[in-house]
């Protein structure tokens, strides 16, 4: 079995209740506190939204552990939930093996702010492919083509991020997008240093309509061509957030 850490950042997804009633479909972040190398652990309480979750005593779910060397995975039930030292904590049982996982490494923070995107077009995106290749016969070309671009119209729908990792984003907007279309975002971070904006590129994985309200579909997507530097900054500001969440506990 592979090690896992104290402080390793942990995902989990309802897998079954105990007294029968419905999954939550939400996935909640923790954080490894304690592991006794066998198959008990003590994992922080997830924060969602604001506020402190519950987990139901006898309920079991998949953890998703982030570890340095990549992703463990296993199914475990809740056998206890208390409060030491003002920290909201869950004792658990492992039920299956740690094995490794094949997703990407990067934590999923749920949060809820306003941002902006649009839409880009298939000619615009035969532009950036042609600049990106240096697809021209002259300089004067090329120019022309990075003012072609730089000078087109473009709209702006207003949409509500509600949560971010360093792979993609999940927000909610007013219309209707379909799978594969590509987008520009354009959000602001609050990080320590100040608010850092963002604009980045995106492609839609999933389309779903949620319930009536302002923003009533879900988009789910990953980052197009984004350089490391921009990455390495996401990623920054989703440890951020979860360092301050877990210190108002």
């Amino acid at each position: 079995m592979e090690k896992i850490s104290i402080g390793d950042r942990i995902e989990l997804k309802h897998i079954k209740s105990k007294v029968g009633v419905s999954l939550d479909e939400n996935k909640y972040g923790s954080q490894l506190v304690n592991y006794d190398e066998d198959k008990l652990a003590t994992i922080t309480m997830p924060i969602y939204k604001g506020r402190v979750i519950s987990l139901q005593v006898g309920d079991e779910y998949t953890l998703s552990i982030n570890t340095k060397d990549g992703f463990q995975q296993c199914n475990a039930r809740i056998l206890k939930r208390y409060v030491l030292k003002s920290i909201y904590l869950l004792d658990v049982v492992f039920i299956s093996p740690l094995k490794r996982s094949q997703r990407r490494k990067y934590y999923r923070l749920d949060c809820l702010f306003e941002a902006n995107y649009r839409l880009v077009s298939e000619y615009e995106k035969i532009l950036r492919l042609r600049l990106n290749k240096k697809d021209f016969v002259d300089d004067e070309s090329k120019y022309l083509a990075g003012e072609e671009l730089l000078n087109m119209k473009v709209q702006w729908d207003s949409c509500l991020i509600s949560d971010i990792s360093g792979g993609g984003v999940c927000f909610h907007s007013k219309q209707s997008l379909n799978q594969e279309d590509e987008l520009e975002l354009d959000l602001s971070l609050p990080m320590d240093e100040g608010v850092v904006r963002l604009k980045l590129m995106f492609k839609v994985i999933a389309c779903t309509k949620k319930e009536e309200n302002r923003f009533p579909y879900e988009i789910r997507g990953e980052y197009v061509g984004i350089d490391n530097t921009k990455r390495e900054l996401i990623v920054r500001y989703v440890f951020q957030e979860q360092r301050k969440r877990l210190g108002k506990l």
